[in-house]
């Protein structure tokens, strides 16, 4: 905020009063507090107590808190209730993210068991370009048929030959098949079925952990554009507070009769 302060009005009279002879000043000075000594008016001090605003509210600061914690923006503009909202849904969002990676991991560990169990994998772990494979095929043989009718229809071994070597079919089944192939072969459609539906359930709880990222990402702008609104609202209430006027009479040096100073600040 800028502050001007200009003198309007001085008037002094040069004749000394006489010995002893005290006679008020009057000075009209707006909000901030009078500067003024018995000798007269300090000029410089006055200027200097208006040089900045202590009492005003830094935009950057609330908008860098809200950045950091939804909420400590408002907060610190004075505003406890929107902070406690913000502070309430930034608790939520992170331990939804929480929930929904522990629900993922677990799902996860339950339908790469299950595989082991009803479709013959040897061993949990693998990629998940594999576990793709076992929701689609109901085994190994049907998956490696695909790859072979792709060779032919992609001419492999020798270009218009539909009667590819044995060869050179396994050939290019062994070099496009996903890397971590172990075979499969599911016990029965239903097992299948149920598999489907674990991996569709592991897969939820990984898209409800990336949406909380994204409403945690949402909360802190929000949070920002409602602390910046907050305090331009407490710096603008301030402004208008401090536009106000009043008189003070306190004793001039000898040599004038009166000071009147009129201030105003915008």
């Amino acid at each position: 905020m800028i502050r001007l302060t200009s003198i309007l009005l001085a008037l002094t009279l040069s004749a000394p009063l006489a010995a002893g002879a005290q006679a008020p000043s009057v000075r009209w000075l707006p909000g901030s507090p009078t500067v003024s000594t018995s000798e007269g008016p300090d000029f410089a001090a006055l200027q200097d107590d208006y040089s900045e605003n202590p009492g005003e509210l830094s935009v950057g600061k609330a908008v860098g808190y809200s950045l950091l914690l939804p909420g400590l923006g408002s907060w610190y503009a004075g505003n406890q209730s929107q902070a406690v909202v913000f502070f309430a849904i930034e608790a939520a969002i992170w331990a939804g993210f929480i929930v929904s990676n522990v629900q993922a991991d677990q799902r996860q560990e339950t339908y790469e068991e299950y595989a082991t169990l009803f479709a013959g994998v040897s061993s949990t772990g693998h990629s998940d370009d594999y576990y793709g494979l076992l929701r689609e095929y109901d085994s190994w043989v049907d998956y490696e048929a695909e790859l072979v009718l792709d060779a032919r229809i992609a001419g492999y071994g020798g270009s218009n030959n539909p009667d590819l070597g044995q060869e050179a079919l396994e050939r290019y089944f062994i070099e496009n098949r996903v890397s971590d192939f172990d075979e499969w072969q599911w016990q029965s459609i239903d097992h299948k079925v149920q598999f489907q539906e674990m991996r569709s359930s592991s897969k939820n709880a990984d898209r409800r952990a990336d949406f909380m990222i994204a409403a945690a990402v949402a909360n802190r702008l929000v949070a920002s554009i409602f602390a910046y609104i907050t305090v331009k609202g407490a710096n603008s209430t301030e402004t208008a507070s401090t536009r106000r006027y009043h008189i003070d009479f306190t004793p001039p040096r000898a040599e004038y009769d009166a000071a009147v100073t009129l201030t105003h600040r915008f």
